[in-house]
């Protein structure tokens, strides 16, 4: 599932790398799908249909059992939508559809690899047929390599719904290796990855990440289902939101997972992942990226702002730490992610997905960075943490601070800052950090990435709530 620095030997030698599909006669079909159609490429996802917003569903390019060396190039998608749990019946009326492709730029040597690897995502329309009372049939001209299709319907109300999928098309070449260049140490990037892979590790950051945004739209019956299987500390603080301390909570997670990742690293004889001291530019061949996210121009920008002392001093922590997850954090997210992986396909808190997809999605080798269900099991997500965790030095400096802690570590301090303890956050409800659903004592926030986290079906858990959730699978939410 790896992008391939093997490309570069491959152009030498004249073999295609990865599909382009800006030139077709470099593509080499290697087996037709048949007329009955793919199975599996989407199997009961949950959808939230809400008014005036499109449904995002991701499709699954894995479908199927296809050779080895192959992807799922797409030509028509036919999809079934069927009610979910207690809700009404699901009929939406589809009106229209998008989807996006990952295009790539042709790889003719190795230095058009070397100094910058260029993807886009393209959208394509779909011509759309079918009624609400059966199938919906997509198709485009071609075949694609499909990744999120967009859907509009004319419904006036919320549905909540479950979306299978067939697809016909055919598979062609796909060449896999390596993208990026990990942390330089092929032993360390092992580790880091077992350290990250375990099932119960995955959904701790996919729930943290998903809870933030999502909790206070979910019924009370599904709270009350989550806290039963997790624990209370699945239910994120009642923040007061102007004073942005969610930013806080993620600077302060992220701070206590560096820990914990080097105290293992460290037993096992190995440093910690070096973080970035400067952003890698653009023309970095040491670290080739994509072209996603902001250009730049503006990556500088942001850079200098959240170095430059008398800016940050106008800044609550809580607010420094939202702008750089809202700007740098998302976009190197962005632009360091694999376009040849994929993200998860389906809800990972169906009761069958754990059966159907860990295998393949629970591997160490998932390691996307486009998903919080799998960032963090890649090294360039400690690369980029470790130059957001240098920021939380930067504001301590520009506030007068040496250091920070909780308010025991602070005890007697008069120069350490304790987290959340600005006077802007004096209305919050709950004024200590929140670092997810993992169970255990407290031990100065290094209970949480210890693998504790339940897996299995959540009894109760309606696949409105669920839908909400993977509604926010991405990693900053971004397209």
């Amino acid at each position: 599932m790896r992008l391939y620095l093997a490309c570069v030997f491959y152009a030498v030698l004249g073999i295609s790398c990865k599909t382009i599909h800006k030139n077709p006669s470099r593509l080499k079909v290697i087996q037709g799908t048949p007329e009955a159609g793919v199975s599996g490429i989407l199997d009961k996802a949950p959808l939230l249909i809400e008014p005036g917003k499109p449904a995002v569903v991701s499709i699954n390019r894995m479908a199927g059992s296809p050779p080895a060396d192959g992807e799922l190039r797409l030509e028509r998608v036919q999809l079934t939508f069927l009610p979910s749990d207690g809700y009404a019946d699901c009929k939406p009326n589809l009106e229209k559809a998008v989807f996006t492709e990952t295009v790539e730029k042709d790889i003719q040597s190795p230095d058009d690899f070397l100094t910058r690897a260029s993807y886009r995502m393209q959208d394509i329309s779909m011509t759309v047929a079918g009624n609400p009372d059966g199938s919906w049939t997509l198709s485009a001209e071609g075949g694609h390599d499909i990744g999120d299709l967009y859907l509009e319907f004319d419904n006036k109300t919320q549905q909540t719904c479950q979306v299978s999928a067939i697809g016909h098309g055919y598979y062609a070449v796909n060449s896999t290796g390596a993208w990026g260049t990990g942390s330089g140490d092929v032993e360390r990037d092992r580790l880091v990855r077992a350290w990250g892979t375990d099932r119960g590790h995955r959904l701790w950051h996919y729930l943290w990440h998903g809870m933030r945004s999502q909790w206070m739209y979910m019924d009370q019956k599904d709270k009350d289902a989550l806290i039963s299987h997790y624990g209370p500390g699945v239910a994120p603080p009642q923040r007061n939101r102007q004073g942005t301390p969610d930013g806080e909570d993620f600077l302060y997670m992220h701070h206590n997972m560096l820990k914990t990742i080097s105290q293992s690293m460290a037993s096992q004889g190995k440093t910690m992942v070096p973080a970035w001291k400067v952003l890698p530019r653009f023309d970095d061949k040491n670290h080739p990226s994509t072209d996603w996210g902001s250009d730049q121009e503006t990556f500088d920008t942001w850079e200098k702002d959240y170095r430059d002392i008398e800016k940050v001093k106008g800044m609550t922590l809580g607010e420094y730490g939202q702008r750089i997850e809202q700007t740098i954090h998302n976009n190197m997210h962005m632009r360091f992610l694999n376009p040849a992986d994929m993200e998860i396909p389906g809800d990972p808190l169906d009761p069958e997905w754990e059966r159907k997809f860990s295998r393949l999605f629970d591997d160490p080798s998932y390691d996307y960075l486009g998903g919080t269900y799998s960032s963090h099991v890649n090294p360039v997500f400690f690369m980029l943490h470790g130059w957001v965790d240098d920021r939380i030095q930067t504001w301590l400096e520009a506030h007068g601070y040496k250091s920070i802690g909780s308010a025991e570590e602070c005890s007697g301090k008069t120069d350490c800052y304790v987290w959340l303890s600005d006077k802007a956050y004096a209305a919050d409800i709950d004024r200590k950090p929140w670092e997810g659903v993992a169970p255990g004592p407290s031990r100065n926030g290094m209970a949480l990435h210890q693998h504790s986290v339940p897996t299995g079906p959540v009894p109760g858990l309606s696949v409105k709530a669920r839908a909400r959730l993977y509604q926010t699978r991405r990693m900053g939410g971004f397209r």
